[in-house]
């Protein structure tokens, strides 16, 4: 009777030593597959979140550059501004200057070629015309020292005679067909065209072919 009641305790403790076994492995087999679970989120987590960064950095280094290529455009629109503003800072006074040319150009043109040929004259007159030149010298020296100190700032005289008619430089007047000459083309400048450095200070005035239909 003893015996069978050990036996049984035996088997008792036996069964309860493998359901706790059992119970045991379940427990480190699921604790395992959390763990793994964790770890695997975890490491996803942490993919994305650098993914985010480096989009971020990215974003950041390309708004730096075109603020950077922004700054540069600007700077250069300031220097080109600054440069223009140098160069037609004496337009008008340039152009005022140009009228004085003009009248200069007419004053040496008005005066006769034979008034320098005088022989047998009177002394008087001699004089008279001594006085001329004098003043027709004076008058010429005057234009072509107004028209260097004109070429020292960047004022130039152009012609367009014989060229193509251009209406970013010139003024037509007038248009008259001329016999063997081409349609569209200067035949006569009335006044001499200005340019102050890539800007047209005056434009031509001219006379212009027409055709001849």
């Amino acid at each position: 009777m003893l015996s069978i009641t050990r036996q049984r305790l035996i088997q008792r403790s036996t069964l309860n030593s493998i359901a706790r076994f059992k119970l045991f492995s379940q427990y480190s087999t699921e604790n395992k597959e959390s763990s793994n679970e964790k770890s695997c989120h975890s490491a996803e987590d942490l993919k994305k979140t650098l993914e985010e960064k480096e989009a971020i950095l990215k974003e950041t280094k390309d708004n730096y550059l075109r603020a950077l290529a922004e700054t540069e455009n600007v700077r250069q629109r300031y220097k080109t501004e600054v440069e223009s503003t140098k160069k037609l800072a004496i337009r008008g006074f340039s152009k005022d200057l140009i009228d004085t040319v003009d009248i200069l150009t007419i004053a040496l043109k008005n005066v006769p070629a034979e008034i320098k040929i005088v022989e047998n004259s009177h002394e008087d007159h001699k004089k008279a015309v001594k006085a001329i030149e004098d003043l027709s010298l004076g008058v010429e020296m005057t234009l072509k020292n107004l028209i260097k100190t004109l070429e020292r700032h960047g004022v130039k005289e152009f012609n367009p005679h014989g060229k193509k008619f251009d209406p970013n430089t010139c003024q037509a007047l007038f248009q008259v067909p001329m016999p063997g000459m081409e349609p569209g083309h200067v035949f006569v400048v009335e006044k001499k065209g200005y340019m102050i450095h890539d800007y047209v200070l005056r434009p031509a005035e001219v006379g212009v072919v027409s055709d001849n239909k």
